[in-house]
């Protein structure tokens, strides 16, 4: 059995690089509420933000605190995204926010596109980071200043659906290299 800590936390996953809830192990002698509470974490990290169901949408609680907390929009949605920020983001486990920094540093600093592979292909070694691109991206574009404009934590107006597909592409191509070097790996274990 392999023990990996995900980002400063304290659960562990058998075996490789799944990262799923189910690869827990019952004997990893951590406690059931510390597996319970990593277990949330993963679920959260993979859960959009908002999803439809029937006639109804839903916000999660990450994108309830966007809606209505102004610092924390202002950290998630800055003037300029900082590739300083994003270790920071990371060591306070904050794994969803640095990975839409990511997405968009992605697009915007085209000359360091390498350093955005090279932080997201080692977090797909215990994560399932595509998941969380995804997950990332359909959390924070709901209420994204570039793309809408928001009036008292609601989107009001699409004002430039340019920019939310500059995005969604920039998440698939980020997308596509995880899952190309994935391949990789599985061709040459075999």
């Amino acid at each position: 059995m392999q023990v990996l800590i995900v980002c400063f936390l304290s659960f562990s996953y058998t075996d490789t690089l799944v990262g799923q809830a189910d690869n827990l192990t019952p004997n990893s002698g951590f406690t059931e509420a510390q597996e319970a509470a990593a277990r949330a974490w993963l679920e959260d990290l993979y859960s959009h933000g908002v999803t439809i169901k029937n006639d109804s949408v839903y916000f999660n609680d990450e994108t309830r605190r966007i809606a209505t907390d102004t610092a924390y929009q202002n950290l998630i949605y800055p003037d300029v995204y900082s590739w300083d920020l994003v270790p920071s983001l990371l060591q306070m486990k904050a794994i969803k926010p640095a990975v839409w920094y990511l997405i968009n540093l992605y697009e915007a600093d085209t000359s360091r596109r390498e350093l955005v592979f090279k932080t997201i292909l080692p977090l797909d070694q215990v994560i399932e980071i595509d998941r969380v691109l995804t997950a990332a991206y359909y959390t924070y574009i709901a209420f994204d200043p570039q793309v809408y404009t928001i009036v008292n934590g609601k989107t009001v107006a699409v004002k430039r659906p340019d920019i939310a597909e500059k995005k969604l592409l920039a998440t698939k191509a980020i997308v596509d290299v995880v899952m190309a070097q994935r391949a990789k790996q599985l061709a040459e274990k075999e």
